[in-house]
């Protein structure tokens, strides 16, 4: 439950009396129904303590209280499954609580000293979001994936503007299954790059943008563990076609009744047993299972 007061000096009254009024013992010792109230600015917000904590906040709430008895900030932060942005560090954050329950995190690099001794136990870390990788943000994002033993998923979100770092392709992690790689078009020598790292070699499914047509062929020969490739290219003209067309109705009938130029393409250079097809919801991208 949120409620958005229009009132801040009253927030705060307000707020005591939402959670007051689940201090009593119906709920806590009939039931053992426990809650937690939060002000977010001028929001208040009502969560069962058995929730999991999602945060995508710009900042950790301005004040929070429970109606179990045992609550207290180690036990409201360890509840916290999924970060979405690393600005909550900012002062005056409690630094000497460990989040130990994060099993999705994204953040932009870098990230402060008191961010990875937060987070120095990922056991749990499932899927890793980085935005705007640099080669003098290496050795941060190293630890992450050494801090991740069970992680599967490496989300990398590259600059518009920058160009790629090779780096990139020297990190290893041995459980990451599933790689993409945003904002980025690559070429020939930067396929077979991925191809030959640590992360390529392992990867089971990819998600990539490649510059033309013959890099996914690339891809597909040299990727030997690959059994999904999620692929935009650049010189896709059919991509480019339907991204004109605004009507859904009509988009469908397109899709339907012509003939896709890039998938046929790909159909008389792949193996017959690899199913490709163009998605019908992001048309720009192409699905190849192998």
């Amino acid at each position: 439950m949120s409620q958005k007061l229009p009132d801040k000096q009253n927030i705060q009254n307000r707020a005591d009396e939402l959670i007051n009024s689940f201090r009593n013992s119906f709920w806590i010792n009939e039931h053992q129904w426990f809650c937690r109230c939060f002000i977010y600015n001028k929001t208040i917000q009502l969560k069962t303590s058995s929730e999991l904590f999602y945060y995508f906040q710009s900042n950790f709430p301005d004040w929070w209280n429970s109606t179990y008895p045992h609550d207290n900030q180690q036990e409201f932060y360890s509840n916290i499954t999924n970060i979405y942005d690393n600005k909550f560090v900012d002062p005056p954050f409690p630094f000497t609580i460990r989040l130990n329950n994060i099993h999705d995190l994204r953040i932009k690099l870098p990230v402060t000293d008191e961010f990875l001794s937060m987070i120095s136990n990922l056991n749990k870390l499932k899927f890793l979001s980085i935005s705007f990788y640099t080669d003098i943000y290496q050795s941060q994002l190293q630890i992450l994936l050494d801090r991740a033993p069970y992680l599967c998923h490496l989300h990398i979100t590259q600059h518009i503007l920058l160009p790629l770092k090779m780096s990139l392709f020297e990190h290893t992690n041995p459980s990451i299954r599933q790689l993409t790689i945003r904002c980025h078009w690559f070429d020939e020598e930067e396929c077979i790059t991925l191809t030959h790292s640590p992360l390529g070699i392992q990867c089971e499914e990819l998600f990539i943008e490649v510059k033309n047509r013959q890099n996914i062929i690339i891809l597909l020969e040299n990727m030997i563990n690959l059994r999904f490739l999620y692929i935009k290219c650049k010189d896709d003209k059919y991509a480019e076609r339907l991204l004109l067309i605004d009507d859904d109705n009509e988009l469908h009938h397109v899709l339907a009744s012509t003939k896709d130029e890039t998938v046929e393409w790909l159909k008389e250079r792949l193996p017959s047993m690899y199913l490709i097809s163009r998605d019908s919801y992001f048309v720009s991208y192409i699905r190849i299972w192998i």
